[in-house]
């Protein structure tokens, strides 16, 4: 029965996190039949009240209320975010009279909100790398935001979604070739990574590969003008290109107006940014920091701001 109720309330992310029969007590299987639901609650926490009776058993005939608490993590992506504020900076563009003190405060915050994002994104691999999996997934699409406000960024907590490619990267799992492993270590070979120690090694190098475009996309499309850059132009430019060399990057969009203000974003604390983005890109897995390494730079732990 648990499974028919986890499911998705007004687009938002529903996580069931209690269930509680109030009469009488379930000490045995039971079937019943619904009559009644009613939604309470406020906030984060919805909890959906349930009415009905036994329709077999002992107990049959018997009335029944029971509930479910419901925590709501968000109904917004990254790439809503994005969208919306790259949206901003091209009508903000088209006003000619914008505060200049306004547009330093509003920069300010979303440097914040960016920063912020990306530690929670990072902290949600290194939980998951401490427990042996992948996420495989990793993408705009697949952060989830309970606010996309800047002026709330000290309220945001940032959750991973888009599980259903993770791997088991434990040493018994290594040899297996599932569909969802057999592109990974295909990859890995192709890299240098034949043994289970370097196998386990490059899926988790992966993974900070994958935050490293995330990171990317999160620097250049929201302080970029709407439709002047999108995850796979950016791509190719930093794989294609300039073969993931961040300084040629820079160079190349310091020339164009239009990219100015996601390399400033990155020049903070003398380049902690780009310094942080190219060992995260680093053509070698071997030389990719772990996550704890990754939240314990300077630039995402906040003090270049």
């Amino acid at each position: 029965m648990m499974n028919q109720f986890c499911q998705q309330l007004d687009s938002s992310v529903i996580y069931p996190i209690h269930t509680r029969f109030i009469s009488p007590p379930a000490t045995f299987p039971i079937s019943t039949t619904i009559c009644h639901c009613q939604d309470v609650g406020e906030g984060k926490v919805k909890i959906r009240l349930y009415e009905g009776r036994v329709s077999r058993g002992p107990l049959r005939a018997t009335c029944l209320i029971w509930w479910l608490a419901f925590r709501d993590d968000g109904k917004y992506s990254a790439a809503d975010y994005a969208k919306i504020a790259s949206e901003t900076v091209s009508r903000d563009r088209e006003g000619s009279s914008w505060n200049p003190f306004e547009q330093g405060l509003t920069t300010k915050r979303r440097r914040n909100f960016i920063i912020k994002m990306l530690q929670g994104v990072v902290k949600g691999l290194a939980y998951l790398h401490d427990h042996n999996r992948l996420h495989q997934s990793l993408g705009p699409f697949s952060v989830i935001l309970i606010t996309i406000s800047e002026r709330e960024g000290s309220y945001l907590i940032p959750r991973l979604r888009d599980l259903a490619f993770s791997v088991n990267v434990r040493y018994t799992e290594l040899d297996d070739s599932g569909q969802f492993t057999e592109g990974l270590w295909r990859r890995a070979s192709g890299a240098g990574a034949f043994t289970q120690m370097e196998k386990r090694a490059f899926g988790i190098a992966d993974d900070i590969y994958e935050a490293g475009l995330l990171f990317a996309y999160m620097a250049f499309v929201l302080f970029c003008e709407a439709g002047v850059m999108d995850s796979l132009s950016l791509q190719r430019l930093l794989e294609n290109i300039f073969q993931l060399d961040l300084e040629a990057t820079r160079e190349y969009c310091l020339a164009d107006d239009r990219l100015v203000n996601a390399v400033e974003f990155l020049d903070l604390g003398a380049g902690a940014g780009a310094e942080l983005l190219q060992a995260m890109l680093n053509a070698d897995f071997r030389k990719r920091p772990t996550a704890e390494a990754v939240l314990n730079h300077r630039f995402m732990t906040g003090a270049v701001l």
